[in-house]
């Protein structure tokens, strides 16, 4: 089963003008978290411990091993999501 997260809106990435954005999160279930959303050509985020490249390859909801995952819906917001199947 995975659980989804809505941690931050792209939009907002793009008026800060900056390369990378570290922020601190309270997530349920998983408690403090610190998470790395950096932008090149692709928006890439760092969330417990794997780099996860949304739409990389055109694949939204790309995942790593099936354990974590990100998103990006229509409204440009991020999504973190895990497995708790295979944690």
């Amino acid at each position: 089963m995975w659980k989804w997260y809505k941690i931050f809106s792209l939009n907002t990435l793009d008026t800060l003008n900056v390369p990378d954005y570290y922020l601190s999160v309270n997530l349920r279930g998983l408690g403090k978290q610190e998470i790395v959303i950096a932008k090149g050509f692709n928006v890439s985020v760092l969330f417990l411990g794997y780099w996860i490249t949304p739409m990389l390859n055109n694949r939204n909801g790309f995942s790593v091993e099936n354990k974590v995952s990100a998103y990006i819906d229509e409204e440009n917001n991020l999504w973190v999501g895990y497995n708790e199947n295979n944690m």
